[in-house]
């Protein structure tokens, strides 16, 4: 099943699961949040002792949902957000490979704030998350010119899957699923409140998916970001 249809999937169950509480709260208690920042990933990996694994940063955008349920609330989102990892090719002095990973993902949190609810409020959530792959790119490059079997300089960017490009043979998983956690502030602002937080991804899924099954790589990322929020029914 392609990643669109595990995402037509998933809402679906959200939506199933989410709309019996939605019914039971008083108008105007949801709350709407925009948001985006930057990504931090470096892939956790067992493989070739001739690489080092380095941050690869990206970005990360979506929308989410906040359900109060008493002390805590309950938060659906939908994010596109970039992974991946970057890494030093130690047998290639100067050469880089980024691979830049793109999902569509969607976590499912329960927030928890600390204060009255008044004024700046700190909270901290955790929960679990799927993300289905929607781009897979690589790129090597290099600061020295290598001569041998390459004739120079080496900048080439391809997608993953092409056939003979800088992953070739690049078999992997395209669903993960992934336990996330984190912290932030809620700072009213006019109508709603602006929202800074850090989170962590933790990918629980082995992605390497080729025929030995002897590697492993697992998603790793720490996200920034920054977000507005207010209610709706107003």
């Amino acid at each position: 099943m392609k990643w669109h249809s595990w995402l037509a999937v998933t809402a679906g169950l959200l939506a199933v699961c989410v709309a019996p509480v939605a019914g039971q709260m008083g108008k105007g208690s949801l709350e709407l949040g925009l948001k985006g920042g930057a990504t931090f990933s470096k892939a956790s990996s067992d493989g070739s002792e001739d690489i080092e694994l380095k941050n690869l940063t990206g970005f990360v955008a979506g929308a989410s949902l906040r359900i109060p349920l008493g002390a805590v609330a309950l938060q659906p989102e939908l994010l596109y957000v970039q992974k991946g990892t970057s890494a030093e090719l130690l047998a290639l002095a100067g050469a880089t490979l980024d691979v830049r990973m793109s999902y569509i993902e969607v976590p499912l949190l329960l927030m928890v704030p600390f204060g009255s609810g008044d004024g700046f409020t700190p909270y901290a959530f955790g929960g679990g998350a799927v993300a289905f792959e929607a781009k897979c790119e690589a790129e090597i490059k290099s600061d020295l010119p290598l001569q041998d079997n390459f004739g120079g300089a080496i900048t080439t960017k391809s997608d993953c899957d092409d056939g003979g490009g800088v992953l070739e043979g690049f078999e992997r998983k395209k669903t993960d699923f992934g336990a996330v956690f984190g912290a932030g502030l809620r700072m009213p602002a006019g109508s709603g409140s602006f929202l800074v937080e850090g989170r962590y991804t933790l990918g629980l899924v082995n992605l390497d998916d080729s025929s030995d099954g002897d590697a492993s790589f697992k998603q790793r990322s720490f996200a920034v970001q920054l977000g507005y929020s207010f209610t709706l029914g107003h």
